[in-house]
Parts: C-alpha cells; structure tokens; sequence
C-alpha cells in the first residue's frame, strides 16, 4: 500500500474492489470508503472517517472483521428476488 501513502505522492487513485483483505491493510480511514443504497435506490457514499473509532492502534483493529459484523452499514446483502426481477424486467 505504499503507492497510496508516499511521502511525495501528489496523484489521487480512485480504486474499487470486493476485496474485504484491504480493509486491514496500510490504509488510513479517510482512504476507506462505502457506498450503499438509500430507499430510493440512490447510492449514498461515506468513509470510515466518519464513524466513532477506539483509540487503538492499527494492528489490533480489524476493520474487515467489523464491516462483516455490520458495524459500518453498506451490507453485502443482495435481494435476489428483486435482482432477477429487474433483469427479467430489461
């Protein structure tokens, strides 16, 4: 993750994954953002920054561990049922 965090960077990334191992690497909390839908179906976007975090220190915090808990929203949960409806629908 040292591309993301060196001294001189002067470049923004913008990178999107699945990949929940990434949430407990050498990230800092404003690096680390989610996006879920409203009732509406709108996309609401919000970093981790915005939660209330322990004082710790990074190594005994697994932020992956938490998100699968639930604890920061933008679940993983798919509603099948309205997936295939909206495919079918198409």
């Amino acid at each position: 993750m040292k591309i993301f965090n060196h001294e001189q960077q002067h470049n923004q990334f913008i990178v999107t994954t699945h990949s929940l191992d990434l949430m407990d690497e050498d990230l800092r909390v404003d690096q680390i953002w989610f996006v879920e839908k409203n009732e509406f179906g709108e996309s609401e976007l919000y970093n981790l920054f915005d939660f209330d975090m322990p004082s710790t220190t990074r190594g005994d915090y697994s932020y992956k561990k938490r998100y699968i808990a639930g604890l920061f929203g933008a679940t993983q949960i798919v509603n099948q049922n309205r997936l295939l409806q909206n495919v079918f629908e198409k």
